[in-house]
């Protein structure tokens, strides 16, 4: 080999080994870059999980934060990346609950809780989430058993009683004897007496005693699909005025609960033929007062079951007091009936009125019902 050709061979091998360390020097700088960009990442998540709170993460800042950190955590997963937080589980599963495909949110809590550290706190977020989406789902034993789960998983020092709440009420869906219930209701309120003074206190007690009271309300226009074979106005009415007195005396601005007290016991009371005096208000009025308040608490709402099932509510004030505008709970009727549409067809509704769990099409049966007694109403006007 001439010196020429020697020369033009180590040109060559020189210019393919600087070609090789530039490529090196990219491969190590891409690395690097993801590196960072999962630090990031695994830094936003860790946050997230710690101040995660289960009825806050429905609002419009927190969704799209999800849906953001959900398709960064994708993508790296796509790549064959590690995120390296099992936490990532919890929060897929959570933006799967929050765009509606309840089953793929149900495996990724189920991944995610097989896999949490004991001590991990959102061990017992997602037994509640899992909970919720099997009672909106009508499975009744299995969103007991997730409760359950989740009252087991909360701390001791803060039992998480809304849980046990929800059990009782489920007994009553599944029509478990009245002694049952008694029991499970009696040993919520007895260990909420004793805890006086624990963080949502007051709330838990009424929400408690709505939940007792519905168990033992009769009907007004509808029957429930099931017979109630506990019905009994007046001890509904305990109950509901109980949950009143038990009422914070500054609730959260946007919680429905007060307003749903106010128009069961407004119910009850038309129910029984009563007034109560010391309300100031007569069962209409009280319904009146109630539409007032609902009507503006909705438009902080944005879950679209919930919105369905507080139209309905806002429906059948005015079916139920002559204060209310018929022509404004015609047109709330008729956003209800809208709203079911934007529900997955696997959700289930909560009928204020018969106090049941609805498919899709019985509780737009309802609200037809509702809406056909506003229209004869306004064609004898």
């Amino acid at each position: 080999m001439t010196l020429p050709d020697l020369q033009d061979l180590l040109l060559k091998n020189t210019a393919t080994l600087a070609e090789l360390q530039t490529q090196v020097s990219q491969l190590v700088s891409k690395e690097q870059r993801v590196g960072l960009a999962l630090s990031v990442l695994r830094t936003k998540l860790e946050a997230w999980l710690l101040g995660f709170h289960r009825d806050k993460y429905k609002s419009t800042d927190q969704r799209l934060f999800v849906h953001a950190l959900a398709e960064e955590i994708l993508i790296f997963v796509k790549l064959g990346y590690d995120v390296g937080s099992g936490g990532s589980l919890f929060l897929l599963g959570v933006a799967a609950l929050l765009e509606g495909r309840n089953q793929t949110a149900l495996d990724y809590f189920k991944q995610f809780a097989e896999a949490a550290s004991p001590d991990d706190r959102n061990r017992a977020n997602v037994q509640y989430l899992s909970a919720m989406i099997c009672y909106n789902r009508k499975d009744y034993h299995g969103a007991i058993q997730h409760f359950e789960a989740a009252f087991e998983n909360s701390p001791h020092s803060q039992r998480d009683w809304q849980c046990k709440i929800y059990v009782g009420e489920l007994q009553f869906f599944l029509r478990h004897p009245a002694e049952q219930l008694e029991r499970t209701f009696d040993l919520i309120e007895q260990s909420l007496r004793v805890s006086d003074g624990m963080q949502n206190h007051s709330f838990l007690r009424a929400s408690a005693h709505l939940k007792w009271g519905n168990c033992y309300m009769g009907h007004l226009d509808l029957p429930p699909k099931e017979s109630n074979f506990m019905a009994n106005v007046q001890v509904a009415l305990g109950h509901y005025k109980l949950a009143r007195k038990f009422l914070p005396p500054h609730p959260d601005p946007e919680s429905l609960l007060p307003v749903v007290v106010d128009y069961s016991l407004a119910q009850a009371l038309l129910l029984a033929r009563s007034v109560d005096m010391s309300l100031a208000m007569t069962p209409s009025e009280l319904l009146a007062d109630v539409f007032e308040r609902l009507r503006r608490i909705v438009l902080t709402k944005r879950e679209e079951i919930i919105l369905a099932q507080s139209y309905f509510m806002l429906g059948t004030c005015g079916c139920y007091s002559p204060h209310v505008s018929k022509d404004a709970a015609e047109i709330y009727l008729a956003y209800a009936r809208h709203q079911t549409l934007n529900v997955p067809s696997d959700i289930c509704f909560y009928s204020c009125v018969t106090k049941e769990l609805l498919s899709r099409d019985e509780f737009v049966r309802q609200i037809d019902f509702f809406a056909n007694q506003l229209e004869q109403s306004n064609q004898w006007r």
